[in-house]
């Protein structure tokens, strides 16, 4: 059957796209797993890494499958969600895959979706054309990030060789619960019978759940700071650190290009995941997977847009990632004038992150987003945005020596931020 080009953007959009609502429904894998059926189940023709967690699971996605391209294997990424264009989503070998692939990956989940009685949502045909993509291209790893909770999420259909659940917190709360130890158990619902579970949790309420899940169903357990150790950390620019993996593998002078500290708890879950796998992938080696972190950051995250005037972007969303960035933010620029510029969704628990970032920022400014789940303030305790040239404006005003820019709250703040610091360095501030 021959798919039209409609761009994915467009084939999409008609479908229940939860990212951009406060009130999730249709949240199951019953639906996913029909469509996945009905493509011939394209899940089952890759080996894959699943991982979950409610901070961190990006990055350590980006980590992972940065470890098996720079083997030389060919590597399919799907992380969620994007900065800039959806083919962000679906990766091979780090390389966006074009507009046309997606499409077309698309056009096939959306064929098979016109023939079920149940709509399938966004995210179940986002996965469904990111797994059939990957089935097509023959990848020979794929690393999987899911997209809300695990035990219910779209990409809970796969089988993988290894489980990752990266540090757990307080974030969806009305959908995934709201204590630790009950988002944990969500997140757990990603862990399958004999399969090994690497996570960064030393918490003993999440720990506890994890642990419980691993043992009803026999799956290998490997804890950060027990099974796999972060050892002799120095500060750079960032971080150096050792990894011991059970007195099994050591991992020397691995490298984190960023400031940071929970990152180090992330590569250590990639490497260890990775080289739990080595035995059937033997181009890695302890060497490369360590000099592949080294020389690698993920995009988006504590990202540098501008030197003058100084511009950092990072991602953080929650408390728990804000209240680490901050610590980062203080450890690297303690002596900059800082200023904030944030976004929330309404769904966040934005009064705590607020009063985070405002102790340690002098002035922050909200930029308004035109997208229903946008937390849209009627009044606010600083100056408020509602355009990128309007930002521009307003960041100009600021400029001095020492100022910092600092752009959070959101993945959706990103191209703003972007656009600002692209028109601040063609006036050539200083």
């Amino acid at each position: 059957m021959k798919i039209s080009m409609k761009s994915a953007d467009i084939i999409l959009s008609s479908y229940l796209n939860n990212e951009n609502r406060s009130a999730y429904s249709s949240y199951s894998t019953d639906t996913v797993k029909e469509l996945l059926a009905r493509l011939g189940n394209p899940q089952n023709d890759f080996p894959s890494i699943h991982i979950a967690g409610t901070n961190g699971k990006g990055s350590t996605a980006y980590y992972t499958a940065r470890i098996f391209t720079q083997a030389g294997y060919t590597t399919g990424l799907f992380v969620s969600p994007h900065l800039f264009t959806i083919c962000e989503r679906i990766q091979i070998n780090g390389e966006l895959i074009s507009e046309k692939e997606f499409a077309r990956c698309a056009g096939a989940a959306e064929a098979a979706a016109d023939k079920m009685n149940t709509r399938p949502t966004f995210f179940d045909m986002v996965t469904a054309a990111c797994f059939l993509c990957f089935s097509e291209r023959g990848v020979d790893m794929a690393v999987i990030e899911t997209g809300l909770g695990g035990r219910l999420d779209s990409t809970n259909s796969l089988n993988p060789l290894c489980s990752i659940i990266t540090s757990v917190s307080l974030d969806h709360t009305m959908i995934l619960g709201g204590t630790p130890g009950a988002i944990a158990a969500e997140k757990a619902g990603i862990i399958k019978p004999g399969v090994p579970l690497v996570t960064a949790n030393t918490s003993s309420e999440v720990l506890g759940v994890l642990q419980k899940e691993c043992a009803e169903k026999s799956a290998p357990f490997y804890g950060f700071g027990s099974e796999f150790r972060a050892e002799n950390i120095r500060k750079d620019t960032g971080y150096i650190y050792d990894l011991d993996i059970s007195n099994k593998y050591r991992l020397n002078d691995i490298r984190v290009n960023t400031p940071v500290y929970e990152q180090i708890e992330n590569t250590a879950c990639a490497l260890t995941a990775v080289m739990l796998l080595r035995e059937s992938y033997g181009r890695i080696s302890a060497k490369q997977a360590a000099e592949s972190i080294s020389t690698f950051t993920p995009p988006g995250r504590f990202q540098l847009l501008c030197e003058k005037p100084l511009m950092i972007y990072d991602p953080a969303h929650n408390p728990s990632a804000v209240s680490s960035l901050m610590r980062a933010v203080t450890g690297r620029y303690g002596g900059k004038d800082i200023t904030a510029v944030v976004t929330f969704m309404e769904d966040k628990d934005y009064s705590t992150m607020i009063s985070e970032i405002k102790k340690t920022c002098g002035d922050i400014a909200y930029y308004y987003l035109d997208m229903p789940r946008a937390y849209k303030p009627k009044s606010f305790i600083g100056s408020t945005i509602s355009s990128q040239d309007e930002l521009v404006q307003y960041l100009e005003k600021k400029i001095s020596a020492d100022s910092l820019f600092l752009f959070t709250g959101s993945f959706r703040l990103f191209p703003a931020a972007k656009y600002a610091a692209g028109k601040l360095t063609e006036k050539k501030r200083i």
